[in-house]
């Protein structure tokens, strides 16, 4: 099925929605993508790019649906997926978030599954980005073909979200509006603070968190995320010397940590061309 049951179960009880026209409501969104596909599709012959892709994108899939969501389309390797729409979910944000970190854990699994019954399979990872906000959902395209789905700029910075866990060297990148409204549902991801940017096209700056988990952050990370608040708050009070040898010590210690590598090389830069009185505390990311 190319649809979320919950959506064809709609549309069968009220078939005047299958016209052109959206409206616009409060959503999350969450874009997915395999990491360097292009390089493992070099790696594989048609047939077997295509086995790596449906066993992938099935249980992601099926996790979306699983957390209510509404599979949007796929792009490539890529998967993109909305909460909210079109059945009403006051919990859309918590869902997105829950939906990352199952895609997350299920990955993980099929990479397990795979080491043993298929050895000769490149290692994938995955980026996914989530964000919430108002966009227009509803039936897009044209008279004769139309699909159900969301747009708008919040949509767009889901997008960027995804590419941007390339610059950290993470995973799974939520908003500050997601974490808000997931928190306002009655959740409470385990988060990381990681920066405030402004994404190139856009003039409001956005908070940017890594999704880490659920619940109170374990006692095995304290060391980690303690240490980065330290040196993120360094950083805003452009003490960039210091903020780099807080960054430089937790290279050190956790050498896998992308975000403290990218934010000791940013101190060194910032300290020898500081960004003036008026900085903001936001940087300005000029790629896409």
């Amino acid at each position: 099925l190319y649809l979320n049951p919950e959506v064809m179960d709609e549309m069968v009880r009220e078939p005047a929605k299958l016209q052109l026209g959206g409206e616009e409501r409060e959503l999350t969104v969450l874009f997915a993508d395999i990491r360097g596909f292009t390089g493992i599709a070099e790696e594989l012959s048609p047939q077997a790019l295509v086995r790596l892709l449906n066993a992938y994108l099935s249980p992601m899939t099926d996790i979306v649906f699983q957390r209510r969501g509404t599979l949007d389309k796929y792009i490539g390797d890529a998967l993109m997926a909305f909460f909210g729409a079109p059945v009403a979910n006051s919990r859309h944000a918590l869902d997105g978030c829950e939906a990352a970190l199952e895609m997350l854990e299920g990955l993980a699994r099929l990479k397990e599954r795979w080491r043993v019954e298929n050895a000769g399979l490149p290692d994938i990872e995955i980026g996914i980005g989530v964000n919430s906000g108002p966009m227009v959902v509803g039936n897009m395209g044209s008279a004769q073909r139309f699909s159900y789905t969301v747009m708008g700029d919040n949509v767009n910075l889901a997008s960027r979200l995804e590419g941007l866990n390339k610059e950290y060297g993470t995973r799974a990148l939520i908003s500050g509006a997601t974490l808000q409204a997931a928190r306002a549902s009655g959740g409470e991801p385990c988060v990381r603070e990681l920066d405030a940017v402004r994404v190139k096209g856009k003039k409001e700056p956005v908070s940017l968190f890594e999704l880490r988990g659920r619940g109170a952050v374990p006692a095995q990370d304290l060391p980690l995320l303690d240490g980065y608040a330290r040196g993120l708050k360094l950083y805003r009070e452009q003490r960039f010397a210091e903020a780099r040898l807080e960054f430089e010590s937790l290279r050190q210690r956790f050498p896998h940590d992308g975000p403290s590598r990218l934010f000791a090389a940013r101190c060194e830069k910032m300290a020898a061309e500081p960004p003036g009185e008026r900085w903001d505390g936001v940087f300005r990311m000029e790629h896409k």
